[in-house]
Parts: C-alpha cells; sequence; structure tokens
C-alpha cells in the first residue's frame, strides 16, 4: 500500500509538470480548477486621500481601481492597530459624518476581484471644530541611568499644541514639564525620575485632551516607592492585605511592623513577607500595629510610609431564659446554644459569652464588661431568647423578663447597650419585641397599618415621631421606641402587639421560630449551630456573606413557612408573628 501511494504522487506531479504554462498560477492571476476563468487582480490607480472637514458636515473618501468586482472599506481608531470593517460601505465611495468621536480615524479600502484583493493606503479624517482626540498613547519606557528615551504621542484635530507633564506622586499631581511642547518627549533616565509618570496634554482653540500616564523605569538606581500601602480595617479572624507599589529593578521586598507606633520595627516572617503584597490573619493583638515594607535592589533600599492596621472584635451576649421557677419556656436554651455554634464558626471570630438561665445582674454586668475593653470601630450582639412582657409597669411592653423575675425594661437595655462603644446589633426572640422600636400606644386602626413597619419603625428608632401610623404624613405628636440611637441595628421575632412562636420538632426537641430561621439562613443546622457544606440560604447573591437584611428577608420567609406547616398539621393559626427590624441593614456582618 505504501509503495502504490508513492507512485500516485509521482504520476500526479508529473501531471502537473506537462500543463500548459498557461494554466500554472502566477502572482497576479487566479485561475479556477473547473472552468479556467482567469480573475486579475485589482490595480488601484487613485489611492483615497487624507480630508479635512468641519464638525457636522460629511467627509467622502475615493479609491479608483482597475479590475474591481467588490469593495470594503475599514476603520481604525487606534491610529491603525486595530481594524474593522465599515458597515455599508461597499462601493468605491464612502461617506461619514464628522464628529468628536472620528475624529482622527484612519481608513482604508480593500479591493476585490474574485479571490484576490488590494488593499489602499490608510488616510485621516481631521475634523475641524472640536478638540483634540488622542489616538495614540504615550507607552512605559525602561532605560538604563543616564541613557535617553522617548515618549510618543498620536493626535486627531486641528491647530494643535503639545504640553508635557510629569507626576512624582503617582498620578496624583502634574506639573508642566518647561519647553517641552512637541508630539515626543526625550527623558535621560536618573534615580530622581524613576517611577515617575510622564503625560502629554493635547490643546485647540476648543478645548484639550490628556493623555494616560506612561510610566518611566530607570535601571541602575534604588528603587522607588510609586504607590504606598494603605490602612487596612479587617475583623478578628479575617485577612489584611496590604500592597507596595515600588518601580525599579532587580527588587527585593522586606515587610516590617511596629508595635510602639513606629520606634522600633520588626521584621515579618509570614507568608508573603518577602512579596509586594502582604496578608495577615489578624488577631485583637494587631490593633493600631503599624506596617511598611523595605524595598531594595544592588543600588540601595528604600521604605515605605506606615500604614495602620484596625482589628475589630465582635462580641456576643447570647441570653436563653428556659427554667423559669413557674414553669419551663421550652427551647430558649436551645435557640442559645444554635446562636452560639452559628456565630462561633464565622471567619470573623467572635467573643462570645452564654448566659443560660441568667439573672438581670447577671445580663447588665455581661454587657458592662464588654463595653469597659470596645472600642468605637467594635461590634457587640446582644442576643435573648425567653419571655417578653405583655404590659409591665402600665408602660414598658417588651420588657425582657429574666430567670429571676425581674425585668429588663427597654429602656434600661439601651441604657446599658449605649456604654458599648462601638455598633451594637440587637436580636429579640420574645413577645411583643418589637415594642423596643415602636411604642405601644395608640392601636392602628386597619390591618394595613399594622403591616406597614419599614417607614414607622426606621422613623421611631431614630427618634422621629407620629400620630397615625396610617396616615402618609408623620407628624410630631408622639415619641415612639425606647432604642432610639442610630449605633443599634434591630430585629425582633413579633411586633410590639404579637407573641412570638415556639414549636418542637417530632423528636420533641423544641426550637424559636425567628431563632431558627436565624441559622437556618446561615446554613447551619439547629441547634448545634454546625455549618453544612452548601453555602447559606440566606446568601442570595452568593457571595459567601450575609447582610442583615439578607437575613432579614430570609427569616420572614422562614417564619411564614412554618405558619403554613401549623396550619395544615393543626388547622390552627397561632404563628402569627411579624419580624420587625430597624437600621442599616446592607452592612455584612456574617461571612463564611
Amino acid at each position: 500500500m505504501k509503495k502504490r501511494a508513492l507512485a500516485f504522487i509521482f504520476a500526479l506531479c508529473m501531471c502537473l509538470a506537462l500543463l500548459p504554462f498557461g494554466m500554472q498560477s502566477a502572482d497576479a492571476d487566479v485561475h479556477t480548477a473547473l472552468t479556467g476563468t482567469v480573475y486579475s487582480a485589482p490595480t488601484i490607480t487613485k489611492q483615497p486621500t487624507n480630508v479635512t472637514v468641519a464638525v457636522g458636515k460629511t467627509a467622502t473618501f475615493r479609491v479608483t481601481a482597475s479590475g474591481a468586482s467588490a469593495y470594503q472599506w475599514q476603520y481604525s481608531k487606534d491610529n491603525g492597530k486595530t481594524w474593522k470593517n465599515w458597515s455599508g460601505m461597499t462601493s468605491a465611495s464612502a461617506k461619514v459624518e464628522a464628529t468628536a468621536k472620528n475624529n482622527g480615524n484612519l481608513y482604508r479600502c480593500i479591493v476585490k476581484s474574485g479571490s484576490s484583493s488590494v488593499t489602499s493606503k490608510k488616510v485621516r479624517l481631521t475634523v475641524s471644530g472640536v478638540k483634540p482626540r488622542i489616538l495614540t498613547q504615550p507607552s512605559a519606557q525602561k532605560v538604563a541611568a543616564g541613557k535617553s528615551v522617548t515618549f510618543k504621542v498620536a493626535a486627531g484635530g486641528t491647530g494643535k499644541s503639545y504640553q508635557w507633564q510629569i507626576s512624582n506622586d503617582n498620578g496624583e499631581t502634574w506639573k508642566n514639564i518647561k519647553d517641552k511642547t512637541s508630539a515626543s518627549l526625550k527623558v535621560k533616565g536618573s534615580e530622581k525620575n524613576n517611577g515617575s509618570l510622564y503625560r502629554c496634554v493635547v490643546k485647540n482653540s476648543v478645548g484639550s485632551t490628556k493623555s494616560k500616564g506612561a510610566r518611566l523605569t530607570v535601571s541602575g538606581v534604588k528603587p522607588a516607592i510609586v504607590a504606598q500601602p494603605a490602612a487596612k480595617k479587617a475583623a478578628v479572624g479575617l485577612k489584611a492585605k496590604f500592597t507596595v507599589e515600588a518601580c525599579g529593578t532587580g527588587m527585593k521586598y522586606q515587610w516590617q511592623y511596629s508595635d510602639d507606633a513606629g520606634k522600633t520595627w520588626v521584621k515579618c516572617t509570614e507568608t508573603g513577607y518577602n512579596k509586594a503584597t502582604f496578608s495577615i490573619k489578624t488577631t485583637r493583638a494587631m490593633d493600631g500595629r503599624l506596617y511598611r515594607c523595605v524595598v531594595k535592589n544592588a543600588q540601595g533600599s528604600v521604605k515605605t510610609s506606615s500604614a495602620k492596621l484596625t482589628v475589630p472584635q465582635y462580641f456576643a451576649i447570647l441570653v436563653g431564659e428556659e427554667n423559669y421557677s413557674d414553669g419551663t419556656l421550652s427551647g430558649c436554651l436551645n435557640d442559645m446554644k444554635a446562636m452560639a455554634g452559628m456565630l462561633g464558626g464565622l471567619r470573623s471570630k467572635y467573643k462570645i459569652k452564654k448566659l443560660p438561665d441568667a439573672t438581670k445582674s447577671d445580663i447588665t454586668k455581661a454587657i458592662a464588661a464588654y463595653a469597659k475593653s470596645s472600642k468605637s470601630y467594635d461590634v457587640l450582639y446582644f442576643y435573648y431568647s425567653g419571655h417578653g412582657a405583655n404590659n409591665y409597669m402600665g408602660s414598658y411592653q417588651g420588657a425582657l423578663c429574666t430567670i429571676d423575675k425581674n425585668y429588663i425594661r427597654t429602656d434600661e437595655l439601651a441604657t446599658a447597650l449605649s456604654a458599648f462603644k462601638g455598633k451594637v446589633v440587637v436580636m429579640l426572640d420574645s413577645c411583643f419585641s418589637g415594642a423596643s422600636i415602636h411604642k405601644n400606644g395608640d392601636a392602628a386602626n386597619d390591618e394595613e397599618a399594622l403591616d406597614q413597619f419599614n417607614q414607622s419603625v426606621v422613623d421611631a428608632f431614630t427618634g422621629y415621631t407620629f400620630t397615625d401610623e396610617s396616615e402618609a404624613e408623620f407628624s410630631a405628636t408622639q415619641k415612639l421606641g425606647e432604642l432610639a440611637q442610630s449605633k443599634f441595628t434591630v430585629l425582633t421575632a413579633a411586633r410590639y402587639d404579637q407573641t412570638s412562636s415556639s414549636l418542637s420538632f417530632t423528636s420533641g426537641l423544641s426550637f424559636g421560630v425567628f431563632t431558627a430561621g436565624i441559622v437556618e439562613g446561615m446554613g447551619c443546622e439547629y441547634p448545634s449551630g454546625s455549618y453544612v457544606e452548601g453555602g447559606m440560604s440566606a446568601d442570595t447573591d452568593g457571595n459567601s456573606k450575609a447582610t442583615l437584611e439578607e437575613i432579614y428577608n430570609y427569616v420572614c420567609d422562614f417564619v411564614a413557612y412554618w405558619r403554613r406547616q401549623y396550619i395544615n398539621q393543626t388547622g390552627q393559626d397561632n404563628i402569627t408573628q411579624t419580624t420587625q427590624y430597624y437600621g442599616k441593614l446592607s452592612t455584612v456582618l456574617f461571612a463564611r
């Protein structure tokens, strides 16, 4: 088989060699194998020319060619680097309205004859009556110290003038370079201009256009810091990332830290200490620490400015009141356990204080202890699961009932939590808990008013007042809510006039519907609080973080689900609670 194939190829080559000369290919002619029809390559007899026209007028480009069967005009916006077919322009001439956007564009025509073609010269459209347009940006340059290099810019337009500028602070400020007023700039490399940016301002009588900045890298000199590391804020357990941008050759990096405001510095040893970007997992002990980087090469070294690391601590006080003297309130200790497990598994590490069956004194002392060590950027979660008073002392509806039968009024809770210097998130799984952000006052007249909590709750919590919830406009006649401070964010299990609900699994395990919704929304099992692989149900945007708003939305759906389930199984509608909120729920406080 191999010999037959070689014989066939040899015979075919001989046949081709014996063909008449006119049937062989030539540079100027193309022959079809079936018909023998000959297409001569077209010849351009008159090239298109540059066109200058006023803005708004029509520019016409023409090409003259012999033997042409088709035309395709093309344009380039980047001074000839790339070309695109000009839609609809398939004749010997092409017209376009002159605008600021096509000022300086290049045009050319591909003239075809069968499968053969020839391309015309490229020509430019110059539009008068508009400011110049940058066509070719200056590019970054590298040069040895003492040697020269040239930056260039190309622009379209009429009556152009040029002014080159320099920036020694990474583009924050720019200065004109004296007598550098042409389309090119020649620069000699030195230690002083290593890392400098250069740009050109092109202007005419209509206006000016700035080119992009192009960096100069000089070899044979010590490095130059181009961008300093920025201050960072990362909660305990998260990573803080510092970055330096330096210019030079043969550079090496060494990150350092200082715990005494910069008096002494210690070399970092964590992974990445010798790279331009350095990441470190935070601890509370790092709060206030300064970081800097030493960049060096064979010619010398340079130090960055220092960048401060701020490390917020997340605190959590979790209260579960279950074993009251007059009876057990099932599920509250499970709720507390579930919240502790869920918070303990987050990337941002919480300092958690669990208070099972706590007295009023236990709770207030725990708040005071965390408040004492708190800072303005810290966050405290206060969670309570237990009885909420219906009408304590005649006016404090929603007061928290402690195991010793004392009550923490909402104004007392606000006073205690206000001592915490940072942000406070309050979660109350108790009856009438919405009273903390909505004074009971006069009852609303209709169901629509009862459901209208968005504006009224926000107004109440910030200390605004209104007369009637059913009215669109609010007037200052009655102050609402006890926690009227902007530092608070509040989620409550029920409205001020509602009870919160607990249910039991078939196993007999009780759970608060509101709390179980939070835990499940965070992708955790109830009551262990352990994270389940597969993501957080409340994380609707899939970024592995859940905002309080996402938690709120999930809990609302969760409560509604169990309400339907309870009605279907018992025929009774006993889960009528409506989750309430106040505050800016966009803040991300949960992260896996």
